[in-house]
């Protein structure tokens, strides 16, 4: 008689495995401290301090299948002159910008939002991509319960979290890139029908009239020269 299989009671061995990995690579990643410190701190410590990090009653993956390994940086511009037509990551979001989004700001470093109380708002625009770019952030997020089952106000709900087994992102910068919104949009192509009707070749119009506004001693001593030219030859 063939013996029954025996039901996995739990994650599996190697899923436990793969969820410590992760959880000691976010630990790595987060912290740079700690990779310093390896050598320092005894392994059945350091396996204390990943598993107690671990949620319960998630299934046979862990939630570090669902977080992304780097955090979410808002677009400034590169300073002085020279190079501020440039965008890069910046340090954190202003914390005008995670008003305007509605995003408490206790609660951004926790779900991956960095924030930089220092830096504030020169104009209107770099608020309002920013400001735009935590919402799409915030639409995309997925926050799991501390707890299972525990569902407090600011959690996905359950119908969500099941869901949220496909189309996982790891890369925060793959799906919100550091992009300069300007410059997208700064070379476009103008068609005669796109001009104003009466302004047809207005550079050369312009370049004509600045000429003979230039040349109007000149052009009236040659005039005047002719004229005197013209009367000695009458004589």
């Amino acid at each position: 008689m063939k013996r029954e299989e025996r039901k996995p009671n739990g994650w599996e061995a190697r899923d436990k495995q793969k969820c410590f990995e992760e959880e000691v690579e976010l630990l790595l990643v987060s912290d740079r401290r700690l990779g310093k410190q390896l050598d320092n701190i005894a392994t059945p410590f350091l396996i204390r301090v990943v598993l107690n990090r671990l949620p319960q009653g998630l299934g046979p993956t862990c939630q570090s299948t669902f977080r992304p390994v780097d955090k979410l940086r808002p677009i400034v511009r590169c300073p002085t002159i020279k190079y501020n037509s440039r965008v890069r990551a910046g340090r954190g979001f202003s914390l005008q910008e995670l008003k305007e989004a509605g995003i408490p700001r206790k609660l951004a470093p926790t779900i991956g939002i960095t924030v930089d109380h220092r830096r504030g708002n020169v104009s209107a625009e770099s608020l309002s991509v920013n400001v735009a770019r935590l919402k799409a952030y915030k639409a995309r997020l997925i926050l799991f319960p501390r707890k299972s089952g525990q569902f407090k106000k600011l959690d996905s709900s359950a119908e969500e979290i099941k869901a949220a087994k496909e189309g996982l992102v790891k890369s925060i910068n793959s799906v919100l890139p550091v992009t300069n919104p300007a410059r997208e949009n700064a070379v476009s192509e103008i068609k005669k029908s796109d001009l104003p009707s009466g302004e047809e070749n207005a550079y050369r119009r312009m370049r004509i009239a600045r000429s003979d506004a230039r040349l109007v001693g000149v052009r009236a001593k040659r005039a005047k020269a002719k004229a005197e030219e013209a009367a000695a030859a009458k004589k």
